[in-house]
């Protein structure tokens, strides 16, 4: 049984539902905490909300960017736009979290650099694939013309 994975019925199709639903049940979670957030007077609204921006940071440009994976060709400049924000908003969250534990929380730097060392390997890896993507654009772009 051989699996797809790009195109409609395949594994970025699953994924892109899977995506949607866990922004949805973030969403909802959001909701619900609002009312809390509003009645402590003490605690502090930037650590509370950090990690949802995270959170809708990269499920928001990665449902996206799965969306564009399901259509029939593969390299547009649709992807390549989203994989560079999906890049673009997870070093903004990144840098929005670490700002937060280091100047909020008093968390030491080296610790958390190495707690956002996985999303920056992440973001480097994406960059590079979406450079793959550019490349793969212009080919494709190139046989078009040819034929």
């Amino acid at each position: 049984m051989k699996i797809k994975m790009f195109g409609k019925k395949s594994v970025s199709a699953v994924l892109f539902w899977l995506v949607i639903l866990a922004l949805l049940l973030i969403i909802i979670k959001a909701i619900q905490y609002i009312p809390i957030l509003i009645q402590k007077e003490t605690s502090l609204i930037l650590v509370n909300i950090a990690p949802l921006i995270s959170y809708l940071a990269l499920l928001i440009p990665l449902a996206l960017l799965l969306f564009t994976f399901q259509r029939r060709t593969l390299f547009t400049k649709q992807s390549i736009r989203y994989l560079y924000l999906f890049a673009s908003c997870n070093f903004i969250s990144t840098l929005f979290y670490g700002y937060t534990l280091i100047y909020v929380l008093n968390v030491q730097f080296l610790e958390v650099f190495f707690l956002s060392f996985t999303t920056i390997l992440m973001i480097i890896f994406v960059v590079f694939i979406a450079a793959v993507f550019k490349r793969g654009f212009q080919i494709q772009t190139e046989i078009d013309l040819t034929v």
